[in-house]
């Protein structure tokens, strides 16, 4: 099957969730034996190399240019390559519902997110007539009613479409995010702190990702005064950066445990892995603002440590629950989070059980090759 692949906002050079999860399923979705074109807003002065010497993987890294460029540039593409089906992973897919138009090829959207309350909780949302606001949701509306399928990745993101798009349930499809399980996998806990030149006498609890405000990183810092009341060779491990940066440094100081506290900043893709595996524990205790499909969680899994995440949400943290892999907690009780810190802290053979159950069932289940294979027979329904 020949795809194109469309991610027209991303910058796949990136450190964040939304380009792994492009890069990851594109090369996935080659590794099936699907040629894949893939347009992404990546400068064309960037290059990977790793996706470049994909074998039935096709790059075009295109700058941002404005709509009418972009659309002309997709149009040559299509020409070019006849792909069989448009896949476009956009909350607003104008360039892709309109290609699949005008070159009758069936589209299908992927929304990862709902992006407008996402822009609300950053406090990045732009102040727009109400007639505006209602004719962007109308035009909204008739590029998902143009796609064959649209794929979320949780369950709360498909009700959330159906209850402010109108779109009919049994034209979404959930597909949650996956894990490259040839990356993140268990590894040995000494090497990796020596690598990292971490103190191999401490206990590291872990979070990675994007520092904004739905990630919950606040409540785990506000949490470690407690935990290291009884366990002072605790330390914690921020791995990535952002807007909430500079305000978790200062909660940290706040609460004098500056010290404690670890701040990478951003990190290569492949040195996340290891940053995993020199802790005991993956933390995601996010806010239950937005609904979604964490990658963390599953990387977490993937390389065999338990989980501590958040209990009553919009995300598929359910999985943990059922695989018990970890345990659930309500993010703002900075006690009870610290009590489940502290109970897996102090009992290895139960980490060891969560994290064996939970690498298992991410490597049956949530590969980023089994998400593949997911979208593929849907693009197959949609043809």
């Amino acid at each position: 099957m020949n795809i194109l692949f469309l991610a027209l906002d991303i910058n796949i050079n990136n450190k964040t969730g939304d380009s792994i999860h492009v890069r990851e399923l594109a090369t996935s979705l080659a590794k099936l034996g699907h040629n894949i074109t893939l347009i992404t807003a990546t400068p064309l002065f960037q290059k990977i190399e790793s996706l470049q010497t994909q074998e039935n993987l096709l790059l075009y890294f295109r700058e941002d240019r404005g709509n009418l460029s972009t659309f002309s540039f997709c149009g040559k593409v299509i020409k070019r390559h006849n792909p069989d089906i448009i896949y476009e992973r956009r909350f607003s897919a104008k360039i892709g519902a309109t290609l699949s138009k005008i070159h009758r090829i069936p589209l299908i959207i992927e929304v990862n997110g709902l992006v407008e309350e996402e822009a609300k909780i950053v406090g990045t949302a732009i102040k727009q007539f109400i007639l505006v606001k209602k004719f962007k949701k109308w035009m909204r509306k008739r590029f998902f009613k143009r796609a064959s399928r649209i794929v979320t990745v949780s369950n709360g993101i498909k009700k959330g479409l159906h209850e402010q798009y109108g779109i009919p349930i049994g034209k979404m499809v959930v597909i949650p995010n996956g894990a490259n399980t040839e990356l993140f996998k268990p590894m040995d806990k000494d090497i990796c702190k020596r690598e990292l030149n971490l103190d191999t006498n401490n206990k590291y609890v872990c979070f990675t990702g994007n520092l904004v405000p739905w990630q919950g990183v606040e409540y785990l810092i506000k949490a470690a005064p407690n935990v290291l009341k009884e366990e002072p060779s605790a330390r914690f491990i921020i791995v990535g950066d952002g807007m909430m940066r500079n305000e978790l440094e200062n909660i940290a100081k706040e609460l004098d445990i500056i010290d404690k506290v670890i701040f990478t900043g951003g990190v290569l893709y492949e040195l996340v892995p290891k940053y995993i595996n020199a802790s005991e524990i993956g933390i995601s205790i996010k806010p239950p603002l937005l609904p979604g499909s964490p990658l963390k969680v599953k990387e977490y899994m993937a390389c065999g440590k338990p989980v501590i995440a958040t209990r009553n949400s919009e995300y598929d943290f359910e999985i943990i629950e059922k695989a018990d892999a970890g345990v659930l907690v309500k993010p703002g009780d900075k006690e009870e989070v610290a009590n489940a810190i502290l109970r897996l802290l102090s009992n290895s053979n139960l980490s060891k059980e969560m994290g064996l159950r939970g690498r298992n069932l991410v490597v049956e289940k949530y590969s980023w090759m089994s998400t593949a294979k997911k979208v593929i027979e849907n693009c197959k329904k949609s043809l």
